[in-house]
Formats: structure tokens, sequence, C-alpha cells
């Protein structure tokens, strides 16, 4: 196993530890259960940003991957924090956005690079 692969390994179990701990001390704290889950968001978000920086992964994926997780969040935090469910689906029209994007940027970089 590559020191990179290791790395991002260690680290995506550390962000799960620290999620644990944060949803812990969050519920028990302010009793608020339902909405704090949202920290277990950090675990994908985290193996994501390190396979991007330690195993150089296909960034275009991991992007579109990590705007998915982000929009799911966002959709959630609205819904449940003002009660907007019926419009906040709109946060998900920014997955393909972003995948067009990182198309036209790949494109771009080969075409510079022919």
């Amino acid at each position: 196993m590559s020191k990179g692969k290791e790395l991002s390994g260690l680290i995506t179990g550390l962000a799960a530890i620290l999620a644990v701990a944060c949803f812990m001390v969050l519920g028990f704290t302010t009793r608020a259960w339902h909405p704090t889950w949202i920290v277990f968001f950090a675990i994908p978000i985290t193996a994501v940003i390190c396979d991007i920086v330690l195993v150089k992964k296909d960034i275009q994926g991991a992007i579109t991957g990590a705007a998915a997780l982000i929009a799911a969040a966002v959709f959630l935090l609205l819904g449940f924090f003002l009660g907007i469910w019926a419009i906040a689906w709109i946060v998900f029209l920014i997955i393909p956005i972003i995948a067009i994007i990182m198309n036209i940027i790949n494109t771009v970089k080969k075409d510079k690079q022919d």
C-alpha cells in the first residue's frame, strides 16, 4: 500500500472518530440530536479531499462527489433549520453545474496538451 493511501486512510479514520466525538458532545450539550448528525458528512468529505491531495485520484470525479455531499448537507440544513424543503432542492443543481465546469476545464487542459 502506498504511503499516500495509508495516510489517507488514517486521516479519514481520525475524521470518523472526531465526527462521533462532535456528535456526542453537541448532542448531549444541546439536545439537538436530529440536526447534529450532519457532522458525519465530514467523513466522506475528508476521504474525498485526502484522495485528491494524497492519492492523486481523478480530481474531476472527486470534486463532483464532494459537491454532491455538500449539496445534500446544505439541503438538509435548509430543511431542518428553515423548513424550506420545497425550495431547498435547488441546491442539487450545483452538482451538474460543477460537473459541466470540471468537464470544460478538463477539455481545455487536454486541448492545451495537444
